[in-house]
This record gives structure tokens, C-alpha cells and sequence, in this order.
């Protein structure tokens, strides 16, 4: 039974590096700096360029798992070529900027993004997010993460309301399961289209498994949500956590979570069309 590798949730949450860590080195593979200068200070601010760069590990990471769940010992060095390819940090980016609506932000919502980000409360929650997005490519972070949820559950913790409140202004849940779909029905394009199968499968097939796993993904994503969160905002204060919703419910907080949705969307889905053609190489004939 072939069973594609989990492909990594990602969570689209504003996120940014302390002042302090930002540099002047121009992100690789990035034409945001010459072409949309605002649009880039808005990225940098919220560290977007160094998350697209652990999500490139992240995906480097599914992708050795697909080979041992799917085709073990047959990809080799060639695998992890076409992979190393596929998930460069400039590639992440180009994809990225590619895909970002830029004329769904306005001038002023691009000032209002970058001031938050700038701002000492800003740079609190971002450092946090960044920290545990970093720790959580190690599964036994991911583990004690979901610990020590459950032991704030346990405890009443007021931070989880305030996520709670923070996660629907945002649609989190439905947007990441939603993504997460799209990004599995892109895969299994991929790999019907490189000739992975003996017979031909159709669409309505992929859209029936994939709907199949909905309950799953539905489940994983909340887990990974909050364990993410939880994890990421540890050592805040819950005062910190409300500006952080207060700042999602603007119009430029609604615009910019609904904007990265899109680009992420999009850049994920063609990266999971990719591993899914390239991986049709090393199997055939199999049954799902």
C-alpha cells in the first residue's frame, strides 16, 4: 500500500526575527528587494525569509521520509539530489515571492504589518515562533511540545482562551487543513502523471482519498497547532498574546494572514506536484 509521507503543516502565522538578529544580507533567491521594496522590509521584519528557510528543511525532511515509506533504498544519491533541488532556501523564496498577491495589501496596511513587527511586543512573540519552528524539526520537540500542552490543559492555562481566540480570527484550523488537502491532491497528481501506476487513476478517485483524511488532518493540524503555539509563546505573557489578536483583527492584520495564505498555498502545492512527479521514477505498478 502506497502511502504518501506526511508533508509538513505549516502554520501561517506572522513571524519575524529579533531586531537585534536582522541582517542587510539581501534573502538568496529574493527580487522583493529591488522590485517591492516595502513588501520586503515587511517580510524581514517578520522574519518570512528565515521561516521559508526552515520550511525548506522541513520539507527536505518529509521528502527522505517519502523515500523510506515508499520506495526504501531505491532513490539514492539521485533522490537527494532532485530533493536538495526541489527545497533550496532561494527556491522557497522565489516561489514565494512569486505567488504573493501583491496588490492585496495597501500602503498603509504594509505600515501598520511592519510596525507591529518592529514593535518590543512584536519582537517577543516572533522571537518565540522562529525558536520553536527551528526546535520543532527535531520530532522530540514536536513531543514535548504536545506535553506540556496537555499540562496546561490540565492546569486551566489562560494562554489557551486567548489562542483559542487567536487561531479563529485567523481561520488557522480550516486554512491549514484546507492547505494541507490541496497539498496531498497535488501529490498524487504528480504521481499518476509520472507514471507511478499501472492503470490510469482518476480524479474523483484522488478526491475521495484525500477527503478520506480529512478526520486525520484535521486532528494532526490542531495538535500541531497548539503544540506549536504553546511552545512558541511559553515565556509570554498572556497580555502579549491579546495585542497579537487585537493586531490580527485590523484590516491589515485579516489582509496580510489571508495574502500569505494564498502565496503559501500555491507555493506548496507545486513543490508537492514536484516530489510526487519525481518520485513516480522510483515506483510503478503499485496499488494506493
Amino acid at each position: 500500500m502506497i502511502r504518501a509521507a506526511l508533508i509538513a503543516l505549516f502554520l501561517l502565522v506572522p513571524t519575524s526575527l529579533p531586531a537585534q538578529a536582522q541582517t542587510s544580507v539581501t534573502a538568496p533567491g529574493s527580487v522583493y528587494a529591488t522590485e517591492a521594496p516595502a513588501l520586503y522590509a515587511m517580510f524581514e521584519a517578520m522574519g518570512l525569509y528565515e521561516v521559508l528557510g526552515i520550511m525548506a528543511q522541513e520539507h527536505y525532511q518529509g521528502a527522505e521520509a517519502l523515500e523510506a515509506s515508499m520506495f526504501p533504498g531505491e532513490g539514492g544519491a539521485s533522490w537527494q539530489a532532485q530533493i536538495a533541488t526541489f527545497y533550496s532556501h532561494d527556491r522557497l523564496v522565489s516561489l514565494f515571492e512569486d505567488s504573493f498577491p501583491r496588490d492585496a495589501l495597501s500602503a498603509e496596511h504594509v505600515t501598520v504589518i511592519t510596525e507591529f513587527m518592529r514593535s518590543p511586543v512584536g519582537q517577543r512573540l516572533i522571537e518565540g515562533e522562529i525558536a520553536a519552528r527551528r526546535a520543532f524539526l527535531d520530532a522530540s520537540a514536536l513531543e514535548q511540545g504536545s506535553a506540556a500542552l496537555v499540562s496546561a490543559m490540565e492546569a486551566e492555562d489562560v494562554r489557551l482562551e486567548t489562542l483559542l481566540a487567536f487561531n479563529e480570527v485567523n481561520d488557522l484550523i480550516h486554512r491549514n487543513v484546507s492547505g494541507a488537502m490541496n497539498a496531498r491532491f497535488a501529490f498524487f497528481r504528480g504521481l499518476v502523471d509520472g507514471g507511478a501506476f499501472d492503470d490510469d487513476m482518476g480524479e474523483d478517485f484522488m478526491l475521495d482519498d484525500v477527503w478520506s483524511q480529512e478526520p486525520a488532518i484535521r486532528q494532526d493540524t490542531i495538535e500541531w497547532l497548539f503544540s506549536f503555539q504553546f511552545t512558541a509563546y511559553s515565556g509570554l505573557d498572556n497580555a502579549d498574546l491579546q495585542a497579537y489578536v487585537d493586531h490580527s483583527l485590523t484590516d491589515a492584520g485579516q489582509a496580510i494572514i489571508a495574502a500569505l495564505f494564498v502565496a503559501f498555498d500555491d507555493m506548496i502545492g507545486a513543490l508537492s506536484y514536484e516530489m510526487g512527479y519525481a518520485a513516480a521514477g522510483y515506483i510503478g505498478g503499485e496499488d494506493i
